[in-house]
């Protein structure tokens, strides 16, 4: 299982940045107040076509920025710095949404709550939206009859209480993996590109023995959906739409055992397929729901074509 230190931890911080600098250098700046001094930050910037690169640098001459050649999707964005972060076989890896700020001893908090837990490999924090003290994040449940995956609590006060223990996934968000887990089972699964791509991981770590843990003392706020919906909401646009269909079918189809992922394969239909159906109809965003659609099509032609179906 996971090693416990003896030493102060060397920890790497991830943030991938795709056309938002304003969003990526106050996410950088909150980190000096994580409690970590030895905290080496990679920027990954996704194929910007504006000036994001040069004004992260400008801003937040602490960062190593990496340029992409393009807008790769978010999955292979972090990859690439979870790569450049091996190279000095850290403690810890941190990946942290660039529309997200970190409280005040949060990385501290995260660190200190795996190293109490031996049996965990990851760990996340309670995230908050950013403008108000509603819960975003607080835990992340899954449904292994039925195959759906929710945030308890989501949309609710904080009221500052909250359990530290085992859940069944952290969400990319803000999620703390442990040096040896990624050592382990590597890389994020790039067919999932974004959404669902920290879940998977979660039930890979799953397998290979490390459970996720929910840190509530750990605290972020979150501007969500600022680089694929409607900045603050949880609006499903049509790319948000398309990726959720399509992420749920081949995270059933990858990484729930049988029998399990019978039922959950036909949960997606039964359950997620007229939820999602309504809720997209009632948001009335245009081409959200021949996107989810489209989602669904392309999950089941990628399990035909890998022979799950």
């Amino acid at each position: 299982m996971v090693k416990a230190m003896s030493s102060g931890p060397r920890l790497c911080t991830v943030v991938v940045n795709w056309n938002r600098a304003s969003d990526t250098v106050e996410c950088v700046r909150s980190l000096r107040n994580g409690g970590v001094e030895d905290n080496r930050v990679i920027v990954i910037d996704n194929g910007s076509n504006d000036d994001s690169a040069t004004r992260i640098v400008a801003e937040c001459p602490e960062v190593e920025l990496h340029r992409m050649d393009a807008n790769l999707g978010y999955a292979k964005g972090a990859n690439a710095g979870m790569k450049l972060a091996r190279e000095r076989h850290p403690d810890f890896v941190l990946f942290l949404n660039n529309d997200a700020v970190i409280g005040d001893q949060c990385l501290v908090r995260l660190i200190e709550a795996l190293q109490r837990h031996p049996e965990c490999g990851l760990a996340g924090p309670k995230i908050l939206y950013y403008d108000n003290d509603n819960v975003w994040f607080a835990g992340g449940s899954y449904n292994r009859l039925l195959g759906y995956s929710k945030h308890p609590g989501m949309d609710e006060p904080d009221d500052g209480d909250g359990i530290e223990g085992p859940v069944d996934f952290i969400t990319g968000c803000a999620l703390m993996v442990h040096g040896d887990l990624i050592e382990r089972i590597g890389t994020f699964d790039e067919d999932f590109n974004m959404y669902a791509e920290d879940t998977e991981y979660c039930f890979r770590a799953r397998a290979a023995g490390y459970r996720s843990l929910y840190v509530p003392s750990a605290l972020v706020r979150h501007k969500v959906s600022s680089t694929s919906g409607v900045p603050g909401s949880n609006i499903m646009t049509p790319q948000r739409s398309y990726y959720y269909a399509r992420n749920m079918l081949l995270l059933v189809l990858k990484r729930v055992p049988c029998p399990e992922r019978f039922s959950c394969f036909l949960g997606q239909f039964l359950i997620s397929l007229p939820y999602y159906s309504g809720t997209i109809a009632m948001q009335r965003v245009d081409g959200a729901l021949r996107a989810y659609y489209r989602g669904i099509w392309s999950g089941l032609k990628w399990a035909v074509s890998q022979g799950k179906a």
